[in-house]
């Protein structure tokens, strides 16, 4: 088994220390998280998709300091309901697919968002219990109904 850390967790750091931190704590791999502005100087997703030198670049400091990716973050809301907010998450999930091939990691890490609670709400509603009648509708509607 190989010790991991998620690269969000190492944002207080640049991208050269944090590396070093990480190998001299025991860390052999990296999830590397694409969640927004803390999360570039780990990764530049628009950079390194852009440039395969900078690609190269990247891919040779993980393996200067013994870390390999277990896989790329790439989390967001496709189940929203508004609709605007779905398809950047699928253009933001698209570049993220294609870093991911680019870099040659294993895995994607995903998380689903939450969906509305019935037809036509606006504001997400994660259902934690079925022991009403009411959540259980709801909870048959997102799963069984919902687009």
């Amino acid at each position: 088994m190989k010790l991991g850390v998620n690269s969000y967790f190492l944002h207080l750091f640049e991208f050269e220390e944090g590396l070093r931190f990480a190998r001299d704590h025991g860390v052999q791999r990296i999830e590397v998280a694409l969640l927004g502005e803390p999360s570039r100087k780990y990764c530049d997703m628009e950079k390194l998709l852009a440039d395969r030198d900078a690609l190269r670049r990247w891919l040779d400091a993980l393996a200067e300091h013994g870390i390999e990716i277990s896989g790329f973050t790439a989390h967001g809301e496709p189940l929203s309901s508004n609709p605007e907010v779905v398809k950047a998450y699928s253009t933001y999930f698209e570049k993220v697919c294609r870093l991911a091939e680019a870099a040659g990691a294993p895995r994607l890490i995903v998380l689903s968002g939450i969906p509305a609670g019935a037809p036509g709400d606006t504001c997400p509603s994660w259902i934690v219990d079925s022991f009403t009648l009411e959540n259980r509708r709801a909870l048959r509607w997102q799963w069984e109904e919902r687009d």
